[in-house]
């Protein structure tokens, strides 16, 4: 959904360094997305922040899938959260717009993805 991500999400298991370093390399990928910067011409490159998207999110899918069984809300929660970030720019074309670009960092800035991050 839309509207600001909101968690006070501690994760359940502080153990649980694979979720962490996750979280991490996703507020990275994001925080190098949101200071992409066009080339010449209107383009946007963004190849190496969609190759590590694409890798994020299968590790998203599995993470999440295991705080679910685990019935560990919060991490599950924080993790849906990262997801539509991930999708976004992963599926953007190899040059996008600058247009293309903007909307998913306008997207980013609405809901505060990388300040809900900042919590872990």
């Amino acid at each position: 959904g839309e509207g600001v991500v909101t968690t006070d999400a501690r994760l359940a298991d502080p153990g649980d360094k694979e979720v962490e370093r996750h979280v991490e390399r996703a507020q990275m990928l994001l925080r190098s997305f949101k200071n992409a910067r066009p080339a010449e011409g209107d383009t946007v490159n963004v190849a190496y922040e969609k190759t590590n998207a694409r890798k994020l999110l299968g590790e998203n899918a599995t993470l999440q899938l295991d705080a679910e069984t685990r019935g560990d809300k919060d991490t599950a929660q924080v993790l849906d959260s990262i997801e539509p970030f991930l999708l976004d720019i992963a599926n953007l074309r190899d040059q996008p717009s600058r247009e293309e670009v903007r909307s998913v960092k306008e997207r980013m800035k609405k809901t505060e993805i990388i300040a809900a991050l900042q919590v872990y």
